[in-house]
């Protein structure tokens, strides 16, 4: 009876023990699983931002490298049509600063029909409180914000959330750069960074442009001044006027 007593007892304790063991490897299997979730969703990310960071040298590439040739209006339109890929919104536009109002210089993901309107008085629009603070600015819920005025698709459902970062070319404020969601979000800092970047280099291309732009005009300037002049001029390429040009 002793001996059956301390084999029951010693099979209990094996019983506990055994018990104890499988909990201790239950609980390390969830631990691994949630660590394996963890560098799953870690690895998503940089993934994303790796392709986001792509996505961006590769606009500014692009952009460099083309400016010489590109207008000002189709250096933002195609800014336009990258930002909605870069900052996960569902449309995108660029307010330029005219008087008192922003015009809608470029638009991306509003449908066919476009903005409803492609004047907003200053006063009233999101472009110019981001634009007096002179820093990047969102609203989560635009419903909530009735006296804050963006630009709405015409025929579809309202965007209910606005991202902004302030334009600035050849040191003046220009306008804006926004990104609509038609959810209502908070938008990440992963997301201002991203706009804020593409603002850097929206800047630089678009003074680049106007440079261009100024340049060309003064020549053709020049030249409808020097082929109408009453007056026989040459016009020497070099020192020695090896090369010259008569109007």
């Amino acid at each position: 009876s002793g001996q059956l007593e301390n084999y029951a007892r010693n099979v209990a304790e094996r019983e506990e023990e055994i018990t104890r063991q499988n909990e201790e490897l239950q609980a390390q299997t969830e631990e691994l699983e949630r660590q394996s979730e963890e560098l799953r969703v870690t690895n998503d990310h940089l993934s994303r931002r790796e392709k986001m960071l792509e996505r961006l040298l590769e606009l500014a590439r692009n952009l460099t490298a083309e400016t010489a040739r590109l207008s000002g209006s189709t250096i933002r339109d195609r800014l336009c049509e990258a930002i909605i890929e870069l900052a996960q919104g569902s449309a995108s536009a660029i307010l330029l600063r005219s008087n008192d109002h922003f015009r809608v210089a470029c638009h991306h993901g509003f449908g066919p029909s476009g903005p409803s309107v492609a004047l907003i008085p200053a006063d009233a629009s999101f472009a110019n409180l981001v634009l007096s603070r002179l820093q990047t600015g969102y609203v989560e819920n635009l419903e909530q914000r009735r006296d804050l005025v963006v630009p709405q698709p015409t025929g579809s459902g309202p965007f209910r959330s606005v991202l902004a970062t302030p334009l600035l070319v050849r040191g003046r404020m220009a306008g804006t750069i926004e990104v609509y969601s038609t959810s209502r979000r908070t938008w990440s800092s992963e997301e201002i960074a991203v706009l804020e970047s593409v603002a850097t280099q929206a800047s630089v291309s678009l003074e680049v442009a106007e440079l261009f732009e100024a340049v060309q005009q003064e020549r053709q300037r020049f030249e409808t001044v020097f082929r109408t002049l009453p007056l026989p001029v040459l016009v020497a390429e070099d020192p020695l006027c090896d090369v010259v040009r008569p109007n």
